[in-house]
């Protein structure tokens, strides 16, 4: 927890920005006056001060990723959730990247759902200084053809990811193709990797649950 304020209407975050459904919740941002959840994620960075801060999602918010979300030059951004918080993406298509170096990205207590990849860190989204964390967040995928956390192709680094007490979920069919179910280092050196307390399920069998197959550099798995 990070501790944040909220004002007496309850619509708005001491030291950060909210966002509702528009419906049963209300923030700084509604979900409800967008066409889709990235346009809304995307206003709220925009008016993010220049070292960035923390986004809000509060209870009862889906949101579902119809485009990029793209984290500014230099910020760092903090998308917390509660239980009832989600972030839906689609496989291949929709994601959180980098326009810049310089930034990092934090998921905290948010559950993160997708049919294939959760975290696809083309842009890059990890290197070129830039940095990604989870803390207690469940990443949900109905398919293991694929790497649940995996660096995109024109990446040129993997590293700078910290992952703290998160759940990693992986269900599919049991006729499923099941090659890498969890994180793939896609070929790209692995350096400066911490997991940290995690938990990996899987509800069938798969050939490769971690896949870092280059040289790497200080990557500890930890009490998983």
């Amino acid at each position: 927890p990070l501790g944040l304020g909220i004002d007496a209407a309850g619509r708005h975050t001491l030291g950060g920005i909210t966002i509702g459904n528009g419906f049963t919740t209300f923030g700084d941002f509604d979900l409800s006056n967008y066409a889709s959840a990235d346009l809304c994620l995307q206003a709220a960075l925009l008016v993010m001060p220049i070292n960035g801060g923390v986004i809000y999602l509060k209870g009862d918010v889906t949101c579902t990723l119809a485009g990029n979300v793209t984290i500014p030059v230099g910020r760092n951004i903090v998308i917390q959730g509660d239980a009832s918080s989600r972030v839906q993406l689609a496989e291949g298509s929709h994601r959180f990247t980098f326009e810049g170096t310089g930034s990092k990205l934090t998921f905290q207590n948010l559950r993160i759902t997708s049919s294939g990849t959760c975290v696809d860190t083309s842009g890059p989204m990890m290197g070129d200084n830039n940095s990604f964390s989870a803390v207690d967040c469940v990443f949900s995928s109905t398919s293991i053809s694929t790497a649940m956390i995996k660096p995109g192709t024109n990446s040129t680094e993997f590293s700078k990811m910290n992952l703290t007490r998160c759940l990693f979920d992986a269900r599919a069919p049991a006729d499923s193709a099941s090659t890498v179910a969890f994180i793939d280092d896609n070929g790209i050196a692995a350096s400066d990797i911490q997991v940290t307390d995690c938990t990996f399920r899987l509800t069938v069998h798969t050939e490769i649950m971690v896949k870092l197959a280059t040289v790497l550099r200080n990557v500890r798995f930890t009490d998983c």
